[in-house]
């Protein structure tokens, strides 16, 4: 396998890992950390609407974004199905 092929499965593998992560934080731990805030009289804290990163929606990977080259764009490169973002 190339060296970069290789980058990529290992990034793509790690990004899944993070998002379980994630959802498991937000899922169990973020409402117990806002129960507590809440109690203490601070606003609880949310977590922002994912951000749109697919479908061929404006900003969600042409070749120019934000009137700048994007060189992966150019040549194909398929994004994660996985990969959030956040606004």
């Amino acid at each position: 396998m190339h060296p970069v092929a290789a980058n990529i499965a290992a990034l793509r593998a790690r990004l899944g890992e993070i998002d379980g992560d994630f959802t498991r934080v937000i899922s169990t731990q973020l409402p117990q950390l806002n129960n507590a805030l809440k109690s203490k009289g601070v606003e609880a804290l949310t977590v922002p609407p994912l951000a749109v990163f697919s479908g061929g929606e404006p900003g969600s990977g042409g070749v120019a974004v934000s009137g700048r080259y994007d060189p992966d764009a150019a040549r194909g490169v398929q994004v994660p199905t996985n990969l959030k973002l956040w606004n």
